[in-house]
């Protein structure tokens, strides 16, 4: 859902500000350490209740101030505030209705997030992975999310009854909730699994120069042929003597591949820097873009927002402009960050050409945390 206009107070380095930005794209340009990125945290915090960047919400609390207020609204009227006061826990309304539960957030606002780390989906471990498919999984099926929760709990009482080395009736008796909750939720992973693959098969031939072929393969955590409760029913001494669940969903993994000839090899292990941030960024868009299309039937149409911190200083000029091009043609509202803005007017001028229409842009120019509304012509 859009996000019309946003009222910034004692937030990192930015005391106050109120801003109201296009539904299309927002450009939002400065010097290092002006407060760009600030900016996107905001948004991003606004729609997750949660930071990118930390952990620690007090270090998001302006110097010398007690607290740090977000207020947001959307296209569709519905109003967002978070209150932060040190020492104290996260204060959350929707239109004056307190929260209580974070994850309510991602039903009014669907944020995605491109940052400079991204590449660490391609090269760090699986839980990374995990998170990624599981944001498509829950946005498009927010009870799905009570699910997760209910069998990472079920998780952990198998696993303290295994440390605690209880009788065998008392460790087993949450195998059948664990293979169901599983199922359910390993099902759901396999098929975004394929719906990412059928958008990779496009851009595999038309991002890539060398028309890499590149795709993504979930491995369950537990040797499928058998199935999860009988895995659990045969490794139970192997569980005992480790203490804790050595198979499930807790292991899964989701490989990226890239066919070589005849030989599939890990794109950690074969790609290039340079395109394990392109395959990245591309993963990351082709999940808005799956989002969007499963929720074009819903009442409201929520669209997704993606932002984009500091995008054009991780590509190329013509890898930036096959990204930006795919994005201004998923019609979202979308934030870039940078420290200039060439490569955006190069394309600004050519998107008749590319989307059949112009994308009508905002620009924000910041410095010291000050934000001014800015013509692309003054920048």
């Amino acid at each position: 859902m859009t996000i019309t206009t946003l009222s910034i107070n004692d937030f990192r380095n930015i005391e106050k500000v109120e801003l109201t930005f296009s539904e299309d794209i927002n450009l939002i340009c400065g010097s290092n350490g002006s407060g760009k990125t600030s900016i996107l945290e905001a948004i991003y915090f606004l729609g997750r209740g949660k930071s990118f960047r930390t952990q620690k919400n007090n270090l998001l609390i302006e110097l010398a101030k007690p607290n740090f207020i977000l207020f947001g609204k959307t296209v569709n009227n519905f109003k967002v505030g978070i209150r932060k006061s040190r020492n104290q826990k996260l204060d959350i309304k929707v239109n004056e209705e307190k929260l209580t539960q974070l994850s309510s957030l991602s039903s009014i606002l669907a944020i995605q997030i491109i940052t400079p780390d991204s590449y660490q989906l391609i090269e760090s471990g699986p839980s990374i992975r995990r998170k990624f498919i599981d944001w498509i999984v829950f946005h498009v099926k927010h009870d799905l999310i009570n699910v997760w929760k209910n069998h990472r709990k079920i998780l952990l009482q198998r696993n303290n009854a295994l440390k605690k080395n209880l009788p065998l009736n008392q460790i087993t008796i949450w195998d059948k909730e664990l293979v169901n909750l599983s199922n359910i939720l390993t099902e759901e992973r396999i098929n975004y699994i394929r719906e990412i693959n059928k958008e990779l098969a496009f851009y595999n031939k038309t991002i890539f120069e060398n028309k890499l072929n590149i795709k993504l393969i979930y491995l369950k955590g537990w040797n499928d042929s058998l199935g999860l409760g009988q895995v659990l029913k045969n490794n139970i001494s192997f569980d005992i003597k480790r203490g804790h669940t050595s198979f499930g969903m807790n292991k899964s993994e989701i490989k990226i591949m890239v066919k070589f000839q005849d030989s599939e090899i890990e794109a950690k292990e074969f790609l290039s820097k340079g395109n394990k941030k392109l395959l990245s960024i591309l993963l990351i868009i082709i999940q808005t873009k799956i989002l969007i299309k499963e929720k074009k039937f819903n009442i409201g149409n929520i669209k997704p927002i993606l932002l984009m911190d500091d995008l054009y200083s991780e590509l190329d000029k013509e890898n930036f402009n096959k990204i930006y091009r795919i994005i201004c043609s998923l019609n979202i509202q979308s934030f870039f960050t940078g420290i200039d803005l060439p490569y955006f007017l190069d394309n600004q001028n050519t998107n008749e050409k590319f989307l059949k229409k112009e994308k009508p842009i905002k620009v924000f120019h910041v410095k010291h945390g000050l934000v001014s509304e800015k013509s692309p012509d003054d920048i």
